[in-house]
């Protein structure tokens, strides 16, 4: 070049225009620099962390299915049914990428496909001998990825993707499950990452150009005083470049406010503002994708044990129990309460809690209540705060009186949930906690499932037990059927000859004294005389022995089927009783009774074998010369109470082998009712059995 053009160029350098278009020469190339940069790693990253995602899809999967294999380890389940749940369970697993919805497939070693949610016709075929457009044989890789050491591993093949016939290249991740000699897999078309990867290019490339020509465009408004914040700019762009997790400071303030400059760099610094916050909620997302998960399985699995363990058993009490311990690890809870429906009101059949249990079992729930409202919706109810302004609220502090400060002092929130059989309600389930607010609509679909299982049990376990009385029921009508009809006829017939034998005896007698005996037979009248007298004694005997016998027979009957109780009342049933043990045993019984009490026949049942085992135990034990048996009814309840004069006992001590004291206990408080025994050595016995009057006879 000539020299004397050197100053002419020089000169060009001077001019804006010329500078600015430098500048945009020299940008351009440094975006061109950095789009390189970020091209050149940006698909790996991309196809890396799709591999990533294959693998935790697959892993969560895994997990899904932990439950079923191990009740099937446990041996709870077989190994047909653990891989029956487990198909359902990744049946109903789905997710969404870039690409659209995804699923997951399961497979057996020997090649069957066991599940294909994109393609439902191929499940149950034998897909062993499955190769790509290359030839490499499909299922064979992915069941030698999975039955490898590890367990798990990448597949790579060609194969069409759905409603397409041109093969593409994918990669599939598939882990092993060798108890069912099976393996679960996801998989993703490295096409689709390829093509999402060029649309990312272009738009960044228009994006990058686009936002050159505006930084730029400004440049030539503002000239060189804006150029600072273009410099500062290309200094934040190579910081994001070199750390792209690292959102760096904005420095705003080293602009005036309302400049061009300040308000680029502001509008910036928003932008990465949000981009950082809306990167906390995809982490935030993603960690409360992961606890619902895990929550999820977690219930899943209590659930199923829930199930094995309320159908572990027939008996009601322990099952009770056992569905309110079970709760507690699903559902929290302060205390908890089982409510079943009897003869109208609800009776608190089993409870967990801080208060007194006794006092919590004779609980019983009438109108109004916030139980009414689970029946009439049939649904779980929630009381958030049971101390506060909601209708509900008002409802239940009033059904709670002046235990809501005392023994209910520590409810703050209230869940009642429905027990139901076949669209029959037979309970409630009372769940309360000490934190206002805490029950939600999670927590009631969930203690919902658990009753369900629960109401089915309670149900059973309620059959099991009638079905057991009524077997005992008709056992001892056969044997008193068959006492009547034997021994008892028996008896009866060797009373009847003997008082027959004893009138003719005594006939015979008076027919010799009237007539007026001759001399010579005087002596033959005085022996026959001597042998009838002889004769009535052993005939008085047996008569007595058959009467004795008799009266015993009947008390046995009575005992075996005391159709006095069910037809005449407990009032008559006691004053036979009480009589039959007076002749039967010679101690002084006395009575009182007030009217026949308004009873369902189970609690008079209960009351008449509570005051026959304390009778019992007066003949055989006490030596006691008098008894009484008084019945009471003061309109809230009915006292019955036995008492003697016997040797007495200590109610605290221990009599191996005799079960009379307990099975009375157990009788009434079993119906929600109280037994008090007081008693000393020395000082006579005293049995309380005391039962609520709400316990009416049923209709019918």
């Amino acid at each position: 070049m000539p020299l004397h053009r050197l100053p002419r160029l020089l000169a060009l350098f001077e001019s804006s225009l010329v500078r600015v278009s430098i500048a945009v020469l020299l940008v351009l190339a440094g975006y061109a620099v950095l789009f390189v940069f970020f091209s050149r790693g940006y698909a790996d990253r991309t196809v890396e962390f799709r591999r990533q995602e294959l693998k935790r899809l697959a892993q969560i999967a895994l997990s899904v299915v932990e439950p079923a294999r191990q009740q099937q380890r446990a041996g709870q389940i077989s190994p047909e049914q653990a891989r029956m749940i487990g198909r359902d369970l990744i049946r109903r697993m789905s997710y969404t990428d870039e690409a659209g919805s995804n699923y997951l497939f399961m497979g057996s070693y020997d090649g069957e496909v066991w599940l294909l949610p994109y393609s439902p016709p191929r499940e149950g075929a034998n897909e062993f001998d499955l190769v790509d457009a290359s030839g490499k044989n499909i299922t064979r890789e992915l069941i030698r990825a999975a039955t490898s050491a590890s367990g798990e591993g990448y597949v790579e093949y060609d194969y069409p993707p759905p409603g397409s016939a041109i093969p593409q290249r994918k990669i599939s991740y598939v882990v092993g499950i060798p108890e069912w000699d099976s393996y679960i897999g996801t998989g993703m078309y490295l096409g689709d990452i390829e093509a999402r990867t060029r649309n990312y290019f272009l738009n960044a490339l228009v994006l990058t150009l686009g936002l050159t020509v505006l930084i730029f465009l400004a440049i030539f408004m503002t000239l060189l005083p804006t150029a600072r914040s273009y410099t500062t700019l290309l200094r934040l762009f190579e910081h994001i470049s070199r750390n792209p997790d690292d959102v760096p400071a904005v420095p705003v303030d080293q602009f005036s406010a309302g400049t061009e400059g300040w308000r680029l760099l502001t509008g910036f610094q928003t932008m990465l503002e949000r981009i950082k916050v809306n990167r906390q909620k995809l982490q935030e997302s993603e960690r409360q994708l992961e606890r619902r998960v895990s929550e999820r399985t977690r219930e899943l699995s209590n659930l199923l044990q829930v199930s094995h363990d309320v159908a572990s058993t027939l008996e009601l009490e322990p099952l009770l129990g056992l569905i309110l311990d079970r709760l507690k690890s699903v559902i929290d809870y302060t205390s908890c309460a089982i409510f079943l429906l009897q003869d109208g009101r609800l009776v608190s059949l089993d409870y967990r809690g801080p208060a007194p249990r006794e006092q919590m079992l004779a609980l019983r729930l009438s109108r109004p209540s916030a139980a009414e409202e689970v029946f009439r919706l049939r649904a779980p109810v929630i009381i958030s705060d049971v101390r506060g302004d909601h209708r509900l609220a008002h409802v239940f502090r009033r059904s709670a009186g002046e235990h809501m400060d005392t023994l209910f002092g520590y409810i703050h929130c209230w869940m009642g949930v429905p027990l139901m059989v076949q669209d029959r309600m037979i309970g409630v389930l009372s769940l309360d906690h000490s934190q206002a607010g805490y029950y939600t609509a999670r927590h009631a679909s969930v203690a919902l499932a658990i009753a369900n299982q629960a109401a089915i049990a309670i149900e059973n376990a309620r059959l099991y037990q009638e079905s057991h009385q009524l077997a005992a029921l008709q056992e001892r009508q056969r044997l008193a059927r068959e006492l009547h009809d034997s021994v008892s006829q028996a008896l009866y017939g060797i009373a009847l000859g003997a008082r027959t034998a004893r009138r003719l005896l005594d006939s015979a007698q008076a027919e010799d004294q009237r007539a007026a005996p001759a001399d010579s037979v005087r002596a033959d009248s005085v022996r026959d005389d001597a042998l009838r007298r002889k004769l009535a004694q052993p005939l008085d005997y047996v008569l007595q022995l058959a009467d004795a016998g008799m009266a015993e027979m009947r008390a046995l009957i009575f005992e075996l089927r005391p159709e006095s109780l069910q037809n005449e009342g407990l009032v008559a049933a006691l004053s036979k009783h009480g009589a039959s043990m007076q002749a039967r045993h010679h101690i002084a019984v006395e009575t009182e009774f007030c009217e026949e009490p308004p009873l369902s026949f189970d609690c008079k049942e209960a009351l008449y074998r509570i005051a026959q085992e304390a009778l019992h135990n007066i003949v055989k034990h006490a030596k006691a010369t008098r008894a009484s048996i008084r019945l009471a009814n003061d309109g809230n309840g009915v006292m019955l109470e036995v008492r003697d004069n016997g040797a007495g006992f200590d109610p605290n001590g221990d009599f191996p082998g005799h079960l009379g004291l307990r099975s009375m206990r157990e009788r009434i408080e079993k119906l929600g009712g109280t037994l008090t025994i007081d008693s000393a050595p020395g000082r006579g016995a005293s049995v309380v059995a005391r039962l609520s009057c709400s316990r009416r006879p049923a209709k019918g």
